[in-house]
């Protein structure tokens, strides 16, 4: 599912991120034909991310894509140059609540 992570605002473009399994729709021929236009449009105001979850090596090139979120080698591409990868993966988006705290156990 898409999310945006930062909004566009006073002409700082935001980000809006999709997870892997959204690489599927726009690795097909189908269906980036019918996106094309909407995410070239959508790339005027936001950088474009992708969240991986789990181990890819030696994935191809992902179009408009402009970097991708994931831990630490679990995520390598045939073209090195074309992807930027961020170590930064679900972990880093967990909700405070789920923070370790010093409680007492009964």
């Amino acid at each position: 599912m898409a999310t945006i992570l930062k909004k566009n605002l006073n002409g700082s473009k935001g980000i809006l991120s999709f997870t892997h399994k959204e690489n599927k729709k726009l690795d097909n021929p189908i269906t980036h034909f019918f996106l094309k236009n909407s995410l070239l449009e959508i790339k005027k105001n936001y950088f474009l991310s992708m969240l991986w979850g789990w181990f890819h090596e030696n994935h191809k090139d992902v179009p408009y894509i402009d970097f991708h979120l994931a831990g630490k080698g679990t995520l390598s591409f045939k073209n090195k140059s074309n992807n930027k990868i961020l170590d930064f993966c679900n972990r880093n988006f967990i909700d405070k609540i789920f923070k370790k705290k010093e409680l007492n156990k009964i």
